[in-house]
């Protein structure tokens, strides 16, 4: 069964990153906006009200958690498949 401590440890690390990531969207609450092909991104959350170069971090750091929690899942997916697998 070591697989599945292994697997409760990466369910954990999943479990504090989900939230994280949630307390950022919510702060930053992102809505992308296109017109004639230029695409702009509006922050309608509490950080609207922050001085630029600050949103400008927040949203980047928006970003990066979005695409950590993406690869998150699939660490996840993959994992459990090679334990079926195997």
């Amino acid at each position: 069964m070591k697989e599945m401590q292994v697997y409760s440890k990466i369910l954990l690390q999943t479990c504090f990153v989900d939230i994280f990531a949630i307390c950022v969207f919510v702060l930053a609450q992102p809505v992308f906006v296109s017109d004639n092909g230029v695409g702009t991104n509006w922050d309608y959350g509490p950080i609207h009200f922050l001085p630029n170069p600050w949103q400008h971090i927040l949203l980047r750091l928006n970003h990066f958690m979005s695409r950590f929690t993406t690869m998150n899942v699939s660490t996840l997916f993959i994992y459990r498949y090679f334990t079926a697998v195997r």
